[in-house]
C-alpha cells in the first residue's frame, strides 16, 4: 500500500466512522427507535434509563475483594451489597472454572436478568456506542458480544472492518458505561415529551456541553454532567466513590472527534494529549510551552497548531512521530502500570538507566495525581518516600502514614534485592527481642500492603522498587506471593502469622535488572510470567542532549570541553553502533552486553554552587580505563587477547584503545 492510499484509507475510515455515529444520533434520539431492530421504538425514556440505573449502577458487581472480607470476618448482611457482590461472582465463576476474573458481558447478563427487554435494548446501544472506535477488539467479537446480551441478531454493518482507531482497554468500561448512561438521560432530558432533535448539530453540540459541564444555557441547569451524578448518588447511599465523576475518560475523547472532527483530535488517553503538546509544541512552534497546555477545553487547539507544522503529516501515531513524544521508557511504563500489568521490570546493560528511570516513573505518577506536569527534584521525591507510625495492638500490628505523607497521593520506596535478602526480610519473620522471645516482624513489603489496603489510602498509588530483582532467590523471598501477583482479587494465608494478606490494585512494583550479569540471567519462569519487560537500551541522544553538543561539528584536536563530550559521544557509538560497534562481535550475547549511556554521563561534574564544571581530557580517559574497560574486560572473560581484538579488528593493530598509551586525542580524532 502507497503513502497516498493509506492516507486516504485513514481518512475513509473517519468518514466511515463519523457516519455510523451520525446514523446512530439521528436513529435514537431523532426516530427514536432501535438500530439494531426496526420494530422497537421508543428505547430512549426516562424509564429505561431508570431501570439500566437500577439495574447497573445502583446494583454493582465487581467488588470481590471486599465481599470476601466480610464474609471472612463474619460480618455478613443480607441486604450488603458486596456481600451480594461476591456471592454473584462466585456463582459466576463456578459456571466457568477458567475464568479467574469477572468477564463484564457476564457481569451485566446477571444485573440486567430481570430486566424488560426495551431495557436491554437500551442499554445495548450504550454498549456498540463504547466499542464503535476501539481498534483491539475484532468487529466480529463486538457483534458476538452485544448479541449474547440482548438475544438477537445484531446487524454485521454496524460493525465494518478497519475503520476502528482507539486502542482503548477494558479497564475503565465500567465507569465510561455510567458516563454513557448519564450522558442518555441528559440527552433524553432535551427531547421534549412526543417530540424529537431534528437537529443532529445541536445534538453533537449538547455532548460536548456535557462533557466540559458547562452551564447549559437553554436552561437553568448549572454543571449539566454533575446533576445526573448527583441524581444517582441521592438514590444510593453505597455508590459515592464507586465512580469518578470528575476525570476525564477516553470515552469523552472518543465522543468529542465524533461530535466534531475537525476540532478534537482522535486521541483517545489525555495523558498522550498532554505527552503530544509538551514534547512537540515548542520543537514545531519554536514558542514556550503555554501554562494551560493540559487544559480540557485548550489542548486539542494546541495540538491542531503543531499537526500544521509537522511536514509530511500522517498520524500522531506514525513511528517516526511517536518516538519524539510518547517520552520513551517512562511513558510506555506508566501506561502499562496504569492500564494492563501493575508490575514490570525495567532491564538492559549496565549503565541503561534503569533505576534512573524507575524513579522518573514516580514521578510521572505525582505529575498525574497532581495534574501538574513541572520538573520534580531528587528532595522533592524524596518528600513522597514511604514513611510509618508503629501503633501496636494485642492482636497486630497497624501501620499509619506519618503526618508528612497524609496529603501525597503518591507513596513510594525502594529495596535492593541480594543473595542473603530473604522471605523473612521482605515479608514477614520470627526474630528473637532483647528479652529472649521470638516475634513476627513484618517485611518491606507486608508494611507498605498493609498502609495500601487502608481504605483512607484506597486512592493513593503505592510505588515499591525492586532494585536488582533477579539478583536474589526468587523462589525463597516472594513465597506464596507468587500467585497473588497474578491474582490480585484473591487472599491467601501467610506463612508466619498465618493472617490472610491480599495485595491491593493500587500497590504497583517496578523491578530492575541487570542483563550483562550472566551469573544471574536466567530469572524465575514464574516471575517472568507475572511482570511485563521494558527493555532500557543505552541512548545516544540522552548524552547529546545533556552534554549540550552541536552534533554537526566532527571531533578534532582541540584540547576544549565540547571536543572531549564529542569524543565521549564518538567512544559511544565506538562500542554500541547497531552496525559497526565493536561489541556486536561479541555473538549471541551482543544483544545484552553494551555500555550505557550512564558511564559516560559522569562526564558532567558540579560544583557546590551548582555550576558545571567543564570537562578536560583526563576525565575522559578515567572513565575510559577505570569504569568502561573493566566492564569490557569481564564481557571478554578476562581475556585480554579477546578484549584487544575487539578494537583492532575495528581501528588496526595502531588503535588498540584498550591500552593507555593508544588513548589519546589524536588517535580517537581519526576513528571514523
Amino acid at each position: 500500500m502507497t503513502e497516498e492510499t493509506s492516507k486516504n484509507q485513514t481518512e475513509k475510515n473517519k468518514n466511515d466512522m463519523s457516519e455510523l455515529f451520525g446514523n446512530f444520533l439521528n436513529k435514537v434520539l431523532v426516530e427514536k427507535k432501535s438500530i439494531f431492530n426496526d420494530n422497537i421504538a421508543d428505547i430512549l425514556t426516562q424509564d429505561n434509563i431508570q431501570s439500566i440505573i437500577n439495574g447497573f449502577i445502583n446494583n454493582p458487581i465487581g467488588s470481590e475483594n471486599e465481599g470476601k472480607k466480610k464474609v471472612l470476618k463474619q460480618n455478613i448482611d443480607e441486604n450488603d451489597v458486596d456481600i451480594k457482590a461476591y456471592q454473584l461472582i462466585e456463582d459466576i465463576k463456578k459456571t466457568n472454572s477458567k475464568k479467574n476474573k469477572l468477564d463484564f458481558f457476564d457481569k451485566i447478563k446477571k444485573q440486567f436478568e430481570s430486566a424488560d427487554s426495551q431495557t436491554k435494548e437500551l442499554f445495548a446501544h450504550l454498549i456498540w456506542l463504547r466499542y464503535l472506535p476501539i481498534a483491539d477488539t475484532k468487529p466480529k467479537t463486538k457483534q458476538e458480544k452485544i448479541k449474547s446480551f440482548i438475544g438477537s441478531v445484531v446487524n454485521e454493518d454496524l460493525f465494518p472492518n478497519g475503520i476502528a482507531s482507539y486502542g482503548m482497554a477494558q479497564q475503565q468500561i465500567d465507569n465510561e458505561m455510567v458516563h454513557l448512561v448519564c450522558l442518555f438521560s441528559y440527552l433524553q432530558s432535551k427531547v421534549p415529551e412526543n417530540q424529537s432533535i431534528n437537529d443532529i448539530e445541536k445534538v453533537n453540540d449538547l455532548i460536548i456541553n456535557w462533557i466540559f459541564d458547562n452551564k447549559d444555557k437553554s436552561d437553568d441547569v448549572k454543571g449539566c454532567k454533575t446533576k445526573y451524578f448527583e441524581n444517582i448518588k441521592k438514590q444510593n447511599k453505597k455508590w459515592d466513590g464507586r465512580i469518578d465523576i470528575n476525570k476525564h475518560l477516553p470515552i469523552h475523547n472518543m465522543l468529542l472527534h465524533l461530535c466534531n472532527k475537525d476540532k478534537y483530535e482522535p486521541i483517545a488517553i489525555q495523558n498522550h494529549k498532554i505527552s503530544i503538546v509538551k514534547n512537540l509544541y515548542k520543537e514545531y512552534l519554536k514558542k514556550d510551552l503555554p501554562s494551560d497546555y493540559t487544559s480540557l477545553n485548550k489542548i486539542d487547539e494546541y495540538i491542531l497548531e503543531i499537526k500544521k507544522q509537522i511536514p509530511d503529516f500522517k498520524a500522531f501515531w506514525h513511528e517516526p512521530i511517536v518516538s519524539k513524544w510518547k517520552g520513551g521508557y517512562v511513558a510506555n511504563s506508566y501506561e502499562i502500570l496504569t492500564d494492563y500489568q501493575k508490575q514490570i521490570i525495567l532491564y538492559g546493560a549496565p549503565g541503561t538507566g534503569k533505576t534512573y528511570n524507575a524513579k522518573e516513573l514516580i514521578k510521572e505518577f505525582i505529575k498525574v495525581h497532581n495534574n501538574s506536569f513541572s520538573e520534580i527534584n531528587e528532595d522533592d521525591l524524596n518528600d513522597y518516600k514511604f514513611q510509618i507510625e508503629n501503633v501496636e495492638s494485642q492482636k497486630e500490628s497497624e501501620y499509619k502514614l506519618t503526618g508528612n505523607l497524609k496529603d501525597k497521593n503518591v507513596i513510594w520506596d525502594i529495596v535492593q534485592f541480594n543473595q542473603s535478602f530473604s522471605y523473612e526480610d521482605f515479608i514477614e519473620g520470627m526474630r528473637p527481642q532483647i528479652n529472649g522471645e521470638l516475634k513476627i516482624v513484618d517485611g518491606i513489603f507486608k508494611k507498605i500492603v498493609n498502609v495500601a489496603n487502608d481504605e483512607k489510602n484506597n486512592k493513593k498509588s503505592f510505588i515499591l522498587i525492586i532494585d536488582e530483582i533477579n539478583r536474589g532467590k526468587i523462589d525463597k523471598i516472594f513465597g506464596e506471593l507468587l500467585y497473588l501477583l497474578e491474582y490480585r482479587n484473591e487472599s491467601l494465608k501467610l506463612h508466619y502469622s498465618g493472617c490472610d494478606f491480599s495485595i491491593p490494585d493500587n500497590l504497583f512494583i517496578v523491578g530492575t535488572m541487570n542483563t550483562a550479569d550472566k551469573s544471574i540471567a536466567l530469572l524465575d519462569v514464574a516471575l517472568r510470567r507475572r511482570f511485563w519487560f521494558v527493555r532500557c537500551e543505552p541512548q545516544e541522544s540522552v548524552l547529546i542532549s545533556l552534554f549540550k553538543i552541536d552534533t554537526d561539528k566532527k571531533v578534532n584536536n582541540e584540547d576544549n570541553a565540547e571536543n572531549f563530550k564529542r569524543m565521549a559521544v564518538k567512544l559511544f557509538r565506538l562500542l554500541n553502533d547497531e552496525k559497526n560497534g565493536i561489541l556486536k562481535e561479541l555473538g549471541d550475547d551482543a544483544s545484552e552486553l553494551k555500555i550505557g549511556h550512564s558511564y559516560f554521563l559522569k562526564l558532567i561534574k558540579i560544583d557546590e554552587n551548582g555550576e558545571e564544571i567543564e570537562p578536560n581530557f583526563s576525565d575522559l580517559k578515567n572513565i575510559w580505563f577505570y569504569s568502561i574497560i573493566p566492564l569490557l574486560e569481564e564481557y571478554c572473560s578476562f581475556n585480554k587477547t579477546m578484549l584487544s581484538e575487539l578494537f583492532t579488528n575495528k581501528l588496526g593493530k595502531e588503535n588498540d584503545l584498550s591500552l593507555p598509551i593508544n588513548f589519546t586525542i589524536e588517535k580517537i580524532a581519526k576513528i571514523k
